[in-house]
């Protein structure tokens, strides 16, 4: 796949893989490490030191996206600011870093990988 940026002052990348990826999320507050499976992600590398997620890609397989900060939110729809899976019981507690929320997540180790509980956050085939 070629990807080029929102801008064409950075050029286009071409022949980009696109793959079924894991990363660890340690969930601070259950003292638990979660494996986030992400399928359909563009692979980049060396070029790129944080990993982007769609949010309709999330949303279209079932996860809950609440990307309004809570102090944002309406008094009648407060926000979680977070990304859930009901079917999961599982939750992902949002960080805000001026207008973009994040969480912090990193390289699995091959025992996690081997030991801790999958979560699918996208579908790698549709």
């Amino acid at each position: 796949m070629n990807v080029s940026a929102f801008t064409e002052a950075h050029g286009v990348m071409q022949d980009v893989p696109i793959v079924t990826a894991a990363t660890a999320f340690d969930d601070e507050k259950k003292g638990i490490t979660y494996i986030l499976i992400l399928g359909q992600c563009i692979y980049m590398g060396d070029h790129m030191n944080n990993s982007l997620l769609c949010p309709n890609q999330l949303r279209a397989h079932g996860m809950i996206v609440d990307d309004c900060p809570r102090h944002l939110a309406p008094a009648d729809r407060p926000s979680t600011h977070s990304i859930s899976s009901p079917e999961e019981e599982f939750t992902i507690p949002l960080l805000l870093k001026g207008v973009t929320s994040y969480f912090t997540s990193r390289t699995p180790t091959i025992q996690e990988l081997e030991t801790c509980r999958w979560i699918i956050l996208t579908n790698e085939h549709d």
